[in-house]
Order: C-alpha cells, then sequence, then structure tokens
C-alpha cells in the first residue's frame, strides 16, 4: 500500500487488546520504498508518535512509475501504556515530508506494520 502526503488521506488499522496486553508496545513500520523524504507519521488515540526524520533518499521517482529502487527502512516508536486501551484501538498512519500536489508529493510503500509486547 502507498500513502501519499497530500492525497488519499491516512490509513487506519483498529486492533483490540485484551486488558493484559495494555502496557508499554514497540510500534514498527516496514516500509520499501519513499520519495521527497516521504516516512511514517503514526499517532493512536492522543499519542503521537516522534517524526523519525527523512530516510536516505535516491534520485527518483519510484511508486509513480512503477519502480522499486529503495532502502527498505524500519521505523520504531515506543508506544505508551497510557495510550492504549483495553477493546478496540486505532492505528492512523500519515505522511511526513515535502513535495509538490498530489501524486507527486511525498510518499512511501507500507511493507509491514507490527506491535509488539515485551518477550
Amino acid at each position: 500500500m502507498a500513502l501519499f502526503s497530500k492525497t488519499g488521506g491516512n490509513a487506519n488499522v483498529n486492533f483490540n487488546l485484551a486488558a493484559s496486553q495494555v502496557r508499554d508496545l514497540t510500534l514498527r513500520v516496514g516500509t520499501t520504498l519513499s520519495f521527497k523524504g516521504g516516512r511514517p507519521s503514526v499517532a493512536i488515540g492522543s499519542w503521537t508518535g516522534k517524526d523519525p526524520g527523512a530516510p536516505k533518499l535516491i534520485d527518483s521517482r519510484g511508486v509513480t512509475r512503477g519502480a522499486y529502487r529503495g532502502y527498505g527502512e524500519v521505523y520504531n516508536w515506543t508506544v505508551p501504556a497510557s495510550a492504549l486501551k483495553t477493546g478496540q484501538n486505532t492505528l492512523t498512519l500519515g505522511v511526513s515530508g515535502s513535495g509538490d500536489a498530489d501524486f507527486l508529493s511525498a510518499n512511501y510503500i507500507i511493507d509491514a506494520v507490527e506491535l509488539q509486547g515485551p518477550a
């Protein structure tokens, strides 16, 4: 799935937690390609993850011309227990970055989304 900063909006992932799962968790988002500094912005409830900074850049568009030339970045955030609740929660994935309008704006391709608890 590709997300663009200036068209298409955010992606929401709904998930349920049991009371025993409400604790500090690690959110991981893996990407396979980005353009114009595109990287994930994340929020769960009132919590917003810190901007991880722009990924390594390449000198070519990817998703808008159908090529894969990315680096495969993985972004990590610690989600505090206070941001989570028993029952349904919603992760909102957006895009940080710059760029032009519509499909030439900052974007990235999601490879994986994980919410991990302690080992």
